[in-house]
């Protein structure tokens, strides 16, 4: 039985119960009781004697009838004002079986209303002409949002056609232009890696990435701008705070925001006025300027939860007059069914791509994301799900839902149940995208269309094939894409799975366990007789290039070169890490996003030889980057790392006894001063795994140096080689163990605590971490609180 039905049969039922059962029973059985009350004696008397008639025993049973129909007319009037109001009804054990009829009735009845269509007039979509461009009112007829067509919903014709400026490739965009993704992405491989760094034993090392995932992160990161989702999440939470104190029920359908930081919302009902430092550009169309700074949103941000964790990140316009590209945000929950009218396989590949981004979007996380056909979008999202039909998925899509769509009303949302934190839940919504690579489904579209017509109920659906009556849909045309009812020409992100199989394999490989690999250095010294006679000699070095850290070049006796160009210090910390493929071509691409000019890259080399030589002369008077008529920059031999030098130490430790390996690792593990590449934003470390490596290498020392010193009893060694450690990554297990082992050591079972207290606090700072803590350190506290836990 589909929804609608049940609906229909339970307003029925309940028109019936209230309307039609009184009159027939007041027909059928009139009034029961005696039109004047007889004394109580005469009662007891008729009882005694047992003279008791017919119709008084029908009239009884009759009383009792009005009384049942009274208790259960009760609980149906309670269970609709509890719907009505937003709230739950609570349990009354004196109603009983009529309270769960009347629930289970109500219920019905408010799922059929939430399928009914809402009107939505002309204003709710009437976006501004002005503010998304320059202060030009004759650019202003270029408006990325134009007036909906009110008149005709379905068609949405706008009424200013769309400058040839705007038209755009009927082609989609691709992973380069999947702004939410990459971000959301980013966030979680940063995550997978600490907890794959945390979690490495001594020795351990990383693979080399394969070529196509250096690319796919490089791209990835080049798009990354965490500060502007950063941005947007504040904006709309800051925003949800205001309305729900000013408009009580409005709520966001679609964003906008600009290269430079300023955002536009367009709200689903007029809201003439808006406070600062919001401003007022159109009815429902609010902008946030870009001046305005975060700690500016923070304060109201902070009441709030997330009010939109259905926001799909659609793809990009282009702002008239600057060129500059405009990403586009539509709240799926808001507009409930959103369709993509276009030619396979671009339909499905858009679909891909807004499965995608949610999947790993840092505001959809209390989302339940429903796939169906899009498997390979879930990206190691572990509460997707996934379903075999459309129907199947919707049918889940509610199931997960539950009772907020009984306690949702078209005057109180989920956006305004989240923001105002409502009876302690998160009111997570359920996002169904289904690709069904045009195949034909037996899904009823007008089925379809009631169920999402009334949106922040909890339900967003999205799919790749024109739904009959669908208002909101993403349609391909012949020389663009327009979204409707907006009018709106934008390139939409559309993913291949092809093109998501090298994402996928990021996440994949960033959740794999490290194993220790010795180096062969480490072997060889292990093989050698006499140990007490492998005694470390440094290499000679003239200048280093500090990676531990802050990022810097330096000399023996600790002056720092000075560069003109930041470019300059990154190519040569670029050389000191790339000896065997120094080339020019390389270098070119790993510094710049784009291909850079013959004269500014030769501008930066120069800079680069004239900061170094400023700092240190060769004894030669040879050049640090040697001038050469081929393709190689080769940077000179005593230009040396920090982390050249402590990978050395740690080799040659190897072989030593622990008082000559505490003598040659200490100095090495001194020279770690922060997080590695401490200070940058260079893309090329990560995407290559040198960051990981590098972080991995000090935790070895760091380990390695600790465990010596914890068999010598030196306590405050231990501390002292654990916290170098812990500098470049916090809760590393080992580190923490050795630490927890040095204070049972000593007898001080308070720092014990306070090591695994820290630790916890590691695992907390990562968002969306749902890792428990390790199982070996769970057992190591067990272990060394065990006396403690005993006296208690």
């Amino acid at each position: 039985m589909s929804r609608i039905l049940r609906g229909l049969v339970a307003l029925t039922a309940v028109i019936g119960l209230l309307v039609g059962a009184p009159v027939l029973m007041a027909r059928g059985l009139g009034r029961p009781w005696p039109h004047a009350v007889p004394p109580l004696h005469n009662v007891l008397q008729t009882l005694r004697r047992g003279d008791i008639s017919d119709a008084t025993v029908i009239k009884v049973l009759a009383v009792a009838l009005w009384l049942a129909w009274a208790r259960l007319a009760l609980s149906v009037v309670l269970e609709a004002v509890a719907a009505i109001a937003g709230r739950s009804n609570p349990h009354r054990r004196s109603f009983g079986w009529s309270q769960t009829l009347a629930t289970s009735l109500v219920a019905a009845i408010v799922l059929l209303v939430s399928s009914l269509p809402r009107f939505v007039s002309a204003a709710e979509l009437q976006p501004s002409r002005v503010t998304l461009l320059a202060h030009d009112p004759v650019k202003a007829a270029e408006a990325v949002f134009v007036d909906a067509h009110a008149a005709m919903p379905d068609q949405c014709t706008p009424t200013t056609a769309p400058s040839p400026s705007l038209h755009q490739s009927p082609v989609t965009s691709g992973l380069g232009g999947a702004v939410l993704l990459a971000t959301g992405v980013l966030g979680g491989l940063a995550i997978r890696r600490r907890r794959q760094l945390r979690s490495a034993p001594k020795g351990a090392r990383l693979p080399d990435p394969a070529r196509r995932l250096v690319v796919a992160e490089t791209l990835l990161r080049r798009l990354d701008d965490g500060e502007q989702i950063a941005r947007l999440d504040l904006a709309l939470r800051a925003l949800a705070s205001e309305l729900d104190e000013m408009a009580p029920g409005i709520g966001v359908l679609t964003a906008a925001q600009f290269a430079d930081g300023a955002l536009e919302v367009l709200l689903n009902a007029p809201v003439p006025h808006a406070p600062a430092p919001w401003t007022a550009v159109g009815e429902s169309h609010w902008q946030l300027p870009a001046a305005v700074q975060l700690d500016a949103l923070a304060e109201r941000a902070r009441r709030v939860n997330q009010p939109c964790p259905a926001l799909a990140h659609l793809g990009s316009t282009v702002e008239p007059g600057s060129g500059e590209p405009v990403q586009i945000y539509v709240d799926l929950e808001a507009v409930g069914l959103l369709t993509i009218d276009a030619q396979m396989p671009l339909a499905s590949n858009v679909a891909r791509a807004i499965a995608a981004s949610l999947a790993v979007s840092p505001l959809s996380e209390i989302a339940h994301l429903v796939t169906c056909g899009l498997d390979d979008a879930h990206l190691g999202r572990t509460d997707a799900h996934t379903a075999s039909s459309l129907d199947a998925a919707l049918d889940m899509a509610v199931q997960l839902v539950g009772a907020t769509a009984t306690t949702t009303s078209p005057s109180l949302s989920t956006f305004t149940l989240r923001t105002r934190r409502q009876g302690g839940e998160a009111w997570e919504p359920a996002i169904v995208v289904a690709a069904l690579g045009g195949q034909p489904d037996s899904h009823d579209d007008a089925e379809l269309v009631n169920l999402t017509a009334s949106g922040g109920r909890g339900l967003a659906v999205v799919v790749d094939r024109a739904v009959h009556g669908a208002r909101w849909r993403l349609e391909q045309q012949s020389q663009q894409w327009i979204l409707h009812p907006l009018g709106l020409p934008l390139v939409p992100v559309g993913l291949s799975a092809a093109e998501l199989e090298p994402v996928r394999m990021l996440l994949d490989e960033a959740d794999k366990v490290l194993v220790a690999e010795p180096s062969q250095a480490a072997v060889a010294a292990r093989g050698v007789d006499d140990r007490a006679s492998n005694a470390w000699h440094e290499p000679p070095w003239v200048l280093m290039v500090r990676l531990l850290g802050p990022v810097e070049v330096c000399d023996r006796s600790g002056q720092v070169a000075s560069f003109e160009r930041a470019k300059a210090l990154e190519l040569v910390v670029w050389l000191s890490q790339h000896r065997e493929r120094s080339t020019r071509t390389a270098a070119r691409t790993a510094l710049w996003e784009l291909n850079v000019r013959d004269a500014t890259f030769a501008n930066v080399v120069s800079d680069s030889r004239r900061s170094l030589a400023r700092l240190a002369v060769l004894d030669d008077r040879a050049e640090w980057i040697p001038r050469t008529l081929t393709e190689q920059l080769p940077i000179h031999e005593v230009v040396m790392t920090d982390a050249d030098l402590l990978r050395l130490r740690l080799d040659h430790a190897g072989g030593q006894l622990p008082l000559d390996a505490i003598a040659t690792l200490r100095p090495g593990l001194a020279l770690v001063r922060d997080h590695v590449y401490f200070g940058t934003s260079y893309l090329w470390p990560d995407t290559e795994g040198i960051t990981t490596q590098l972080t991995l290498l000090v935790t070895s020392v760091a380990s390695t140096l600790a465990t010596h010193y914890l068999s010598m009893g030196d306590i405050d060694g231990v501390f002292w080689a654990t916290g170098q450690g812990l500098k470049v990554l916090a809760g590393h297990e080992e580190l923490i163990s050795l630490r927890m082992r040095a204070h049972a050591m000593h007898g001080d079972l308070a720092g014990v605590r306070q090591e695994w207290e820290s630790y916890e606090r590691a695992l907390l700072t990562d968002s969306w971490n749902l890792a428990e803590p390790a199982p070996k350190l769970v057992a190591l506290r067990r272990e060394l609180l065990a006396p403690s836990l005993l006296r208690v």
